[in-house]
């Protein structure tokens, strides 16, 4: 199989990344029966789901929607979120652009004509390079978990995977629940452990109490 061209610059930049981005990793179990239904209620694709409640996420947790520079992490004012796309011969992670000020379905829409676009090869500058924090999102397949590197110069990435029914406790018994693993993968030179902590915290209540996707 002939290296291409970009699957050259994505072996490079990952390569850079794992070696000089000091990772750690976190996960956390979500109940994803809530939100399935209110998504379908709403007409809202799953992906748009996790695409605006990672937006919603980010504007409470602040840290995470920064690039690392010479002098610290830097944040930044616009909450956009790069999602991982798979184009001929590689992967691309270009960006919604402002999307905490977008509903459920305006994302969906965004997204959609994001992917279009990028795997036509038009995709604007400023969404190929103004990504603030990046979903890799891997529900369409048989993938449960997985952790992503990060992109630097952001300083996180957030992975899922697919939802699958699996045993549960609730209200003391045991029954089947649609389940997702969500694993935070962060730089540890801008934050810790809690503030990862803190992170899936909200995105999980976010996520199994959806009043905010309608």
């Amino acid at each position: 199989m002939a290296l291409t061209p970009m699957r050259a610059a994505i072996a490079r930049h990952m390569a850079r990344a794992k070696q000089t981005v000091p990772h750690f990793y976190v996960s956390a179990e979500i109940d994803m029966e809530a939100v399935t239904a209110a998504a379908s209620a709403a007409g809202a694709g799953m992906s748009a789901a996790l695409i605006r409640a990672t937006a919603l996420t980010l504007v409470d947790e602040p840290g995470f929607n920064a690039h690392w520079t010479d002098e610290g992490p830097e944040l930044r004012e616009d909450v956009n979120v790069g999602v991982a796309i798979a184009v001929p011969g590689g992967l691309m992670a270009p960006a919604i652009l402002g999307c905490d000020r977008l509903s459920t379905l305006e994302i969906g829409t965004a997204l959609r004509e994001l992917a279009e676009r990028t795997r036509a090869g038009r995709a604007k500058g400023s969404e190929l390079t103004g990504a603030t924090f990046t979903l890799s999102n891997l529900g369409g397949h048989a993938v449960s978990s997985f952790s992503a590197i990060v992109n630097p110069p952001q300083v996180a990435i957030l992975a899922t995977g697919r939802s699958t029914l699996r045993p549960a406790v609730v209200d003391g018994e045991v029954v089947p629940r649609r389940m997702m693993t969500a694993t935070l993968s962060v730089d540890h030179r801008a934050l810790d452990g809690a503030d990862a902590g803190r992170f899936l915290d909200r995105f999980k209540a976010l996520m199994e109490a959806p009043g905010w996707l309608t």
